[in-house]
């Protein structure tokens, strides 16, 4: 996986484009390497994000749905959270961002993760 890119590819016959970064690579004895993205969907395709990583070969840890058959990690569901959103209120026109860490599983494969 490059460090950085641009995922476009159709969802249900629709445009769909997801910028990504990756931020830190841990090896992995099971899966080889494991890495932390920061995603930036530029569309609101549903499931998105798992689709577009699983296109370009490194889907989401712990998706049974679009994952690589036989290395799914099971038990500790799905790792991927919204950590940050931003978006300009409707009405007052105000820019408005909200950021929260990332949940504590994380913190087993990347202790030393950049929130």
């Amino acid at each position: 996986m490059t460090r950085n890119g641009i995922i476009e590819a159709e969802i249900d016959r629709k445009k769909s484009l997801t910028k990504y970064e990756v931020v830190e690579t841990q090896q992995s004895i099971k899966y080889q390497y494991l890495n932390l993205v920061r995603l930036y969907p530029e569309t609101g395709r549903r499931h998105q994000l798992r689709i577009h990583l699983s296109s370009i070969g490194n889907p989401i840890l712990g998706d049974t749905t679009y994952g690589i058959e036989g290395s799914v990690l099971r038990g500790k569901g799905l790792y991927l959270c919204a950590s940050a959103l931003r978006f300009e209120h409707p009405i007052t026109k105000e820019i408005i961002s909200l950021e929260l860490d990332l949940p504590a599983k994380f913190d087993k494969i990347f202790p030393n993760k950049v929130s």
